[in-house]
């Protein structure tokens, strides 16, 4: 076997204290991992922060309400979630403070009926998710005032009908990055302040280059 030299064993020291000097990612496989570890609770602003945990689970979801009941911004950014199933999403409407919902940057594919029953909501972000089909229980949130669903999949906006609830006029809905096929419905408009990047037809396109010799973004909106 052949000795280490001193500078060799130097080199190896030094490796291994920086390894152990290294600061570590905390990861949890679930909400109540994330709780169990450290992280960060603003008491001036009430704002819980668990994002960039690796949170893969919706698992002690309940917790947040039980030890953090006044919250009113939840933070669950660049996480691993993946679509909550019906009955998850209602325990925050036993947060009755809550304002801002943020979900950015995991896999979410679908938000579930249930989204519609947390009642003090007025901010919404789910953007660069896997979302494909425009959640229609936000018509149901009585106090929403801006919903971010940018850079997702949705192709299709729902009929007035297809709502199933009179939306509150005046909220602003962000759809900029995703691919929809066609314009949101007058009626729609009506109620909401949307913004779209313009369906990839013929128009869209040259409307696009236009824009973009301009130096601007083609925007659709009300």
């Amino acid at each position: 076997m052949k000795a280490l030299l001193p500078k060799d064993v130097s080199r190896a020291v030094a490796a291994l204290v920086l390894t152990c000097l290294a600061p570590r990612v905390a990861q949890a496989n679930s909400i109540a991992d994330a709780l169990a570890q450290e992280h960060k609770y603003d008491a001036t602003t009430n704002s819980l922060y668990l994002s960039r945990k690796q949170i893969s689970s919706w698992v002690g979801l309940e917790q947040v309400v039980a030890l953090y009941p006044n919250t009113r911004d939840l933070y669950l950014c660049d996480n691993q979630l993946e679509s909550p199933l019906d009955g998850v999403l209602v325990v925050l409407a036993n947060l009755t403070n809550l304002r801002g919902l943020q979900l950015s940057k995991n896999r979410i594919r679908l938000l579930p009926n249930d989204l519609g029953e947390i009642a003090s909501l007025e901010m919404l972000i789910v953007e660069n998710n896997e979302i494909e089909q425009f959640p229609c229980s936000i018509a149901r949130l009585p106090k929403i005032k801006y919903i971010s669903l940018r850079a997702n999949k949705i192709t299709n906006m729902p009929t007035f009908r297809e709502l199933g609830a009179i939306p509150r006029e005046g909220a602003r809905i962000c759809l900029l990055d995703n691919p929809l096929r066609e314009e949101p419905g007058p009626i729609i408009k009506k109620f909401y302040y949307i913004e779209y990047s313009p369906p990839r037809t013929l128009f869209g396109v040259v409307s696009g280059a236009i824009s973009s010799l301009l130096g601007g973004t083609a925007i659709g909106g009300q």
